[in-house]
């Protein structure tokens, strides 16, 4: 014999279990009739006979809604199984390509990207090369060199510049044939006075 679908599997499944949880229901509400007819006064039968119409009514309707489930269950199945016979080979195949394209895709996209981080490796390289490289001797950055000619510039322009006082006065004293006046010595202060005579005593 061949072998049954799934949804024929789904709903044996599903029968099987419902007869399982109506037999387990039953055999609880026997339990509480048991005790029922135990009990000594009429509150305590009452209270355990509806306890085991409860657990049977709770039961059936667990029940009930596990075979509607499995029933849905075999049902979205076949459907789905059907729908897949129906599509036609060609629909299967152009998806195969779709796949294919799109795997060729990320492929080319994961070059290029390779590519892409080899060139900005390399170009940071070169800076770093020309960064560490030592300026040749002899090209001093133009700032530097108009900072050391100022004051050079300077220096020769102050000792270029000659004292003409002394030759003017010596002009003069030749013109009017007299000798040229000497400077006067400044007289001694009184803290020069009080410190030579400190010295002498």
């Amino acid at each position: 014999m061949a072998e049954a679908d799934l949804d024929v599997v789904i709903r044996r499944l599903a029968k099987e279990q419902h007869k399982a949880l109506q037999a387990a229901a039953k055999a609880r509400r026997a339990y509480f009739e048991g005790l029922a007819a135990k009990a000594k006064d009429a509150a305590g039968k009452a209270r355990f006979k509806a306890l085991g119409q409860e657990a049977m009514a709770q039961g059936e309707a667990a029940a009930k809604r596990l075979q509607v489930a499995a029933d849905n269950a075999a049902d979205s199945y076949a459907r789905a199984m059907r729908r897949a016979a129906d599509v036609p080979a060609a629909v299967a195949s152009n998806g195969a390509a779709k796949g294919k394209a799109k795997v060729a895709d990320q492929a080319k996209d994961k070059a290029s990207d390779k590519a892409s981080d080899k060139a900005s490796d390399k170009a940071a390289a070169r800076v770093a090369d020309t960064a560490a490289k030592p300026a040749k001797a002899g090209k001093a950055p133009k700032a530097q060199a108009c900072k050391s000619a100022a004051p050079s510039n300077g220096k020769q322009q102050a000792a270029r510049v000659p004292t003409t006082k002394a030759p003017a006065a010596k002009a003069d004293a030749k013109a009017t044939g007299k000798a040229p006046a000497k400077a006067k010595a400044k007289a001694p202060t009184k803290t020069a006075t009080k410190a030579a005579k400190r010295r002498q005593s």
